[in-house]
């Protein structure tokens, strides 16, 4: 039993309700005013009813904690450097005395207790009900969906202004209305009010904002982490800045407002206003240690700004205080002065000790440094996103190993690449030479999309939709789009990594976070095998095994580097949703025009009169149901490739290559040359690909594992864009890792700016799917003429819109 008190009493966060309890005291204490300026000096607090009003405010507060306690759980898993002030109490992950159910029942128990105390036990006469039980429920609803569902506003940005709305807007009305004698109250015009309140409610309500900014900022990885968007993470750390500048600016005008249009509080509360104004050079202080340059939040800024937020309030207090005492010397001996004190001792205890406390020094102040020559990275999987991530990594000087499950053969195979001009960047970083691209890549100017017509005698026709300039697309970025043959390209990458840093044939079982490491499990040779990292780089396609660790992780804590835990049986035994199909096939292959054999000679011939047609440009063709495009692959017209997409209720790739070979033979009625070229790929050049992605992800990461490429957003490869998509992940996600002063905050950053960009592409990929897999004939002539008939100035600025990626700067990392 007393294990569980300990647990509800750590849960409920007294200490935090210091600071509604000392703007409670101060707004019954100007409601009490009021009433003695009305009715005479001998008018003074109600102790029944102060501490019945004040009973409810708490109830309120442990509402908001008690719930947030229980949606905060994934969040403050990651938070291992929590403070009494930020992080959460750690107590339903460091105890077993409370259930998190048990948890969200206290915070519904309390919602009601305090409705119940609202309607039934507060003292409300007068007509001041009509009032007080809207401004009374407006508070429980706030301070309940401060984090429970459905809003969740401090999951959504929104906590911030909850916070400064509850306790110094609609809780200083309460408590004044509370305290405003009922004969008073029934002839106070509401302007005396705002005037009495004005001083208390809008400084104190910008301060709080401001304090809620960074206090969301020391758990900004955390949230992150967790699911929770604050505002911290819902807009750039130069933004943040801006917002908490001009919040502090706000108080303080707003306190010379006061002064300036409400002469006749200069004299009851001219110990307030000096007081507030004596506050400029710790706002100066702390407006200069939060800003981006500074690069860090410290503990002490964050103490800082606990004392400077209720200054405004405290010294609205004490000069009310004063005003009494000065008025009758013998309130000194009243019941009702003292408990007024009780809130603040807490706060003039801290405000004496004039430093944080131990827990907040040691939390707030650890920070892991970005990567470096001694962290060790591990990368799952040896595809385009793997390999490009060890090349980036081994430049930044930063040790690293590759697993990969496949032979070192199967890892690079694959027919063509689109490559677009941001990806070509990365990738002429390593493969600068120009005979390379020449030998292995093929530029396209133009796209030519055309109408595909079959007739009852087996011929084929077409009809020009529409022709997209794509050297006019690309030109700002100063590249070209190519397409580039995969293998040569896997091949010339991984041949520049040494024969230590891949592990082919490496099938990874667990990966088990920690708080300063990760340990990844991994069967080599039949031998199980544990390498200790800094971080994992899931590159490991589709059906990701490091996908599955995330999911996996979030149901086991994550322990410190002494604790155990039993390593999971098999990552396979773990839910991984299946990916989405998009209800096509695509078939392609690579064609080797140097074979003499007549057939593919012919072949090579139709190839070159296109060419000669229309230079260094592809046709994209759209049938019924069928979508199909062809073209060389290299400058030096010795290879050709070439897709066909269908529409098919069925996923053929299971069947393996020779089976559903034979079937397409069968029951092929593709258009020349696409027929041709099908028949004379061979065996090990031709591909067939079941087309799938899923919905866009809200999460690519955990606490050590990020994912990247088609891991974390498979994509549909309709604008030519999975393997772009991958390179660019890997390049800007090392720059952020070796740059930034926590891989966390890198991770932030990588999905901040990535996800909006994967995301777009992804969807418009979908779409052009389902536009090329249109069977019926009605339809079929529609998005001929939506083809045909958009502008092309509009169709290229959204072509570009969409796939072209800038890479940001690095951001400044503020507060």
């Amino acid at each position: 039993m007393a294990s569980v008190v300990k647990a509800l009493m750590g849960l409920a966060r007294l200490r935090m309700t210091i600071f509604s309890a000392v703007t409670y005291s101060t707004a019954a204490t100007i409601g009490a005013a009021i009433g003695a300026s009305a009715l005479g000096s001998g008018h003074g607090l109600e102790l029944p009813r102060f501490v019945l009003g004040w009973a409810f405010v708490l109830l309120c507060q442990l509402t908001a904690h008690f719930l947030g306690e229980y949606h905060d759980l994934p969040s403050d898993k990651y938070n291992f450097l929590a403070s009494p002030f930020t992080g959460g109490s750690q107590v339903l992950i460091s105890s077993r005395a409370v259930t998190p159910e048990a948890c969200k029942r206290a915070g519904h128990i309390c919602a009601a207790a305090a409705a119940v105390l609202l309607v039934w036990g507060l003292p409300l006469d007068g007509g001041r009900e009509e009032a007080l039980i809207p401004l009374g429920f407006a508070m429980i609803a706030l301070a309940h969906q401060y984090s429970a569902p459905p809003f969740l506003l401090n999951h959504r940005a929104w906590g911030e202004t909850t916070a400064a709305v509850v306790m110094n807007i609609l809780l200083p009305y309460f408590g004044a209305l509370l305290h405003i004698p009922a004969a008073v109250y029934a002839d106070m015009p509401w302007i005396q009010l705002h005037r009495h309140l004005a001083l208390l409610v809008l400084p104190a309500a910008c301060f709080k904002y401001a304090l809620f900014i960074v206090l969301n900022w020391a758990d900004r990885r955390a949230d992150f982490l967790g699911g929770k968007i604050t505002l911290a993470l819902a807009v750039s750390p130069n933004a943040l800045y801006a917002r908490y500048v001009a919040a502090m600016v706000s108080g303080y005008a707003c306190a010379a407002g006061a002064w300036y249009l409400l002469p006749e509080t200069r004299g009851p509360y001219l110990l307030a206003y000096i007081g507030i104004f004596l506050t400029l050079p710790l706002a100066h202080k702390l407006i200069l240690d939060l800003h981006p340059r500074a690069r860090q939040l410290s503990a002490f800024t964050v103490f800082l700004s606990l004392q400077h937020a209720p200054l405004p309030v405290l010294v609205i207090f004490a000069c009310q205080v004063v005003n009494e005492l000065r008025a009758d010397p013998a309130m000194t001996y009243l019941p009702t002065m003292w408990i007024r004190l009780v809130p603040l001792l807490p706060y003039i205890h801290m405000l004496i000790v004039r430093r944080p406390p131990p827990k907040v020094m040691v939390g707030l102040v650890k920070r892991e440094r970005a990567l470096h020559a001694e962290s060790q990275v591990v990368i799952v999987g040896a595809g385009i996103a793997g390999v490009v991530a060890a090349l980036e990594l081994r430049a930044a000087g930063v040790p690293f190993l590759v697993l990969e499950k496949r032979p070192r053969g199967q890892a690079d195979r694959g027919a063509d690449l689109a490559v677009w001009p941001a990806a070509a960047k990365v990738l002429r970083r390593w493969l600068p030479s120009a005979a390379w691209w020449h030998s292995n890549s093929f530029r396209i100017d133009r796209v030519f999309m055309d109408r595909l017509f079959g007739h009852d005698d087996g011929t084929w026709s077409t009809r020009p939709l529409r022709q997209v300039n794509m050297a006019g697309v690309t030109a700002p970025t100063g590249e070209q789009f190519r397409l580039v043959a995969r293998s040569p390209l896997m091949t010339a990458l991984a041949d520049q990594l040494g024969d230590d840093d891949v592990l082919y044939g490496a099938r990874v079982l667990d990966l088990d976070e920690r708080q300063d490491h990760i340990l990844v499990r991994y069967a080599y040779q039949d031998v199980e095998h544990t390498v200790r990292a800094r971080l994992v780089i899931g590159a490991d396609g589709v059906q990701s095994v490091c996908r599955r660790a995330m999911l996996a992780n979030a149901a086991r804590p994550i322990v410190s580097n002494d604790d155990h835990v039993a390593p999971a049986a098999s990552l396979s035994a773990v839910g991984n949703s299946e990916p989405r199909y998009a209800g096509e096939v695509c078939y392609r292959g690579l064609i080797d025009f140097t074979d003499p054999d007549p057939a593919v000679q012919a072949l090579r011939r139709e190839f070159e009169a296109v060419d000669e047609q229309r230079p260094h440009s592809m046709p994209l063709l759209y049938g019924v149901g069928l979508r199909a495009s062809f073209s060389f692959i290299n400058e030096t017209k010795t290879v050709g490739c070439w897709w066909v997409k269908e529409a098919s209720d069925e996923r053929y790739s299971v069947q393996g290559v020779g089976g559903w070979r034979a079937r397409r033979k069968e029951v092929c009625n593709w258009p020349e040359p696409l027929r041709q070229c099908h028949d004379l790929t061979r065996d090990e050049d031709l591909y067939l690909q079941d087309i799938v992605d899923r919905e866009p992800q809200t999460s690519w990461c955990s606490y050590r594992i990020v994912l990247v490429g088609d891991a974390a957003h498979p994509v549909t490869p309709n604008m030519g864009q999975g393997a772009n998509m991958a390179i660019e992940d890997v390049a800007y996600l090392v720059k952020l890792l070796t740059r930034m002063p926590n891989h966390v905050d890198a991770f932030i950053e990588y999905c901040n700016r990535r996800m909006p960009h994967t995301s777009a592409i992804a969807k418009e990929s979908h779409i052009q799917a389902k536009l090329g897999q249109f069977k019926n004939p009605v339809l079929v002539e529609l998005r001929s003429l939506l083809l045909s008939s958009v502008p092309a100035r509009i169709f290229e600025r959204k072509l570009a819109g969409t796939n072209l990626w800038t890479e940001p700067p690095l951001p400044d990392q503020a507060l």
